[in-house]
């Protein structure tokens, strides 16, 4: 008789539904899974008739699986369901592998590039499209073997408060993270511009026990300078943006300092009323974080900026036109994600959060009466 384990890894398949190629892979990779009597597969086309939604079904299962397994040809485009789902794995910090194929497209996907880096999860390109059942496979199975030949180690630990706890995370570095790799996080030592912002929304900060002393640093001391140009209209001649670069020079990576750099430029001349000069700088900093290979959140970042200021220059004008960087934000397979600021959702009203991203990336054209936030 064979040996059953009593518990089974929870493994989801993601990929397009309803075409033969893919139909036929998802079916061969869960057969190749589940004979090995470790791991129960779920895939949407073989579960039976429910009460739920359809949506509900697949995502709800997705966020109690262990692992998913992402199956996706680069000659096909991500479909909204698959970017639901590489979503939902994002938000909910799920273990997964991701498989692409080269067999008609060699170009990389916009979320193959974004995976690149020693921070990301490593993904795997075959050749092959009928290579990614077995191959999908093979890599749970020795993927299962390392994680607990890890923790025998000692290289895994686990700890039982991780999602319990708040991760102070510095400022330094945050640029660098994709996914988000941190449970729960928020930016340490800015006290002052805590305060300040505090302050400035609710008419007074939070205060401070006695025991506890003021977490501070030389970013906080100039941030409470630029929120002066924010929020008190103080001119951007009194921000010494010189002074500010080259601290955050010894701080960061080279080459995003450089679109930093440019980005600087773009702010500076926003300031000073040229419009024109701004967008020509975010346009060279788009380039120049494109030839980088920066993560692609701090792309869309810059436009976003972009987009709002080549809108500003067509009001002016007196003109309407989609501002191309609207249509590149909107042609997009992926959703804009900001690493840090998404890991703090559960400390914050989600609907406040969605709402944010969409008047961040919808049409600067766009105008939203009324909400239902409160």
């Amino acid at each position: 008789m064979p040996i059953i384990p009593g518990q089974k890894i929870k493994v989801f398949i993601s990929s397009i539904c309803g075409v033969e190629k893919y139909d036929k892979v998802r079916k061969e990779l869960k057969d190749a899974i589940e004979k090995t009597q470790l791991a129960d597969v779920y895939t949407f086309e073989n579960e039976g008739a429910s009460t739920l939604p359809a949506g509900d079904h697949y995502k709800f299962a997705l966020e109690d699986s262990d692992v998913c397994i992402f199956l996706i040809d680069n000659a096909d485009e991500i479909t909204t369901g698959v970017q639901e789902e590489i979503d939902i794995v994002k938000k909910h910090n799920k273990k997964a592998l991701y498989y692409f194929c080269d067999e008609t497209q060699k170009k990389k996907t916009a979320l193959e590039q974004s995976l690149m880096g020693a921070h990301f999860a490593k993904s795997k390109t075959v050749h092959s499209f009928s290579e990614l059942s077995q191959d999908g496979a093979q890599a749970l199975i020795d993927d299962i073997v390392a994680v607990y030949h890890y923790y025998c180690t000692g290289r895994i630990v686990l700890n039982h408060d991780e999602n319990d706890e708040i991760l102070a995370v510095d400022v330094v570095g945050t640029e660098k993270y994709q996914l988000p790799i941190i449970p729960k996080s928020t930016l340490k030592n800015v006290d002052k511009c805590r305060d300040y912002i505090l302050k400035f929304v609710l008419g007074s900060s939070r205060g401070r026990t006695p025991d506890k002393t003021e977490k501070t640093s030389n970013f906080d001391d100039w941030g409470i300078k630029f929120l002066s140009v924010l929020f008190k209209g103080e001119s951007i001649k009194h921000f010494n943006a010189a002074m500010y670069l080259e601290e955050l020079k010894a701080q960061q990576d080279d080459r995003y300092y450089q679109v930093v750099k440019i980005r600087w430029q773009a702010i500076q001349a926003y300031f000073c009323g040229d419009v024109e000069k701004c967008v020509e700088h975010l346009a060279s900093a788009e380039k120049l974080a494109k030839e980088t290979n920066q993560p692609s959140w701090v792309i869309k970042d810059i436009l976003v900026d972009l987009r709002n200021q080549q809108s500003s220059c067509n009001t002016i004008k007196n003109m309407y036109s989609v501002p191309p960087a609207q249509k590149e934000l909107t042609e997009s397979n992926e959703e804009l994600y900001y690493p840090i600021l998404d890991r703090i959702h559960e400390s914050l009203n989600e609907k406040y959060i969605g709402g944010l991203y969409e008047k961040k990336t919808g049409s600067s054209y766009t105008v939203t009466i009324g909400n239902n936030f409160i």
